[in-house]
């Protein structure tokens, strides 16, 4: 099951940025991909049967991670590059630590709840993903990044520039 849904994941990786986020832009293919998603998370939820809730969590994580990427760059796009290291440090603390919590948390939903749980815990995480899609494109539609502005471009085999 582990291996289905980290091969999504990889899929949907490889394609988002080369396929979603060159044509529609950061923001809206994150939204796009987020809001996509939670439909999966809860088909996952609702499923009486395993093989189902693995196919809908594999296309949730085919969503989700494919827009890391796009997500990680948009974000340190803000920051000079001499500021990147300490962001990037930051940002993998912050997710790493969130990751603790919210393992506890689901681990106690479902000690508490038992099967039930896990139903509790995916309807949380898509109210969750709604709200973050909500709120990224409320608060970063417009945004511009700013980070490399006079900052002179290397060319790399993958840029346009």
């Amino acid at each position: 099951m582990l291996g289905v849904l980290a091969v999504a994941g990889s899929l949907g990786a490889l394609l988002h940025g080369r396929f979603v986020a060159a044509r529609v832009g950061a923001i809206p293919s994150i939204v796009l991909v987020e809001t996509l998603s939670l439909p999966f998370a809860l088909v996952a939820a609702f499923a009486g049967a395993l093989p189902i809730a693995v196919g809908a969590l594999a296309v949730r994580h085919f969503f989700m991670f494919g827009a890391s990427g796009t997500s990680n760059a948009f974000q340190l796009s803000s920051f000079t590059p001499a500021e990147r290291a300490g962001a990037n440090a930051f940002f993998a603390l912050a997710w790493s630590a969130a990751n603790a919590v919210g393992a506890i948390l689901s681990g106690a939903v479902r000690a508490r709840l038992g099967p039930e749980g896990f139903t509790v815990n995916l309807v949380t995480l898509a109210i969750a993903y709604g709200l973050a899609a909500y709120l990224t494109w409320r608060l970063f539609a417009t945004h511009e990044p700013s980070g490399d502005v006079g900052v002179p471009s290397v060319a790399v085999p993958d840029s346009r520039g």
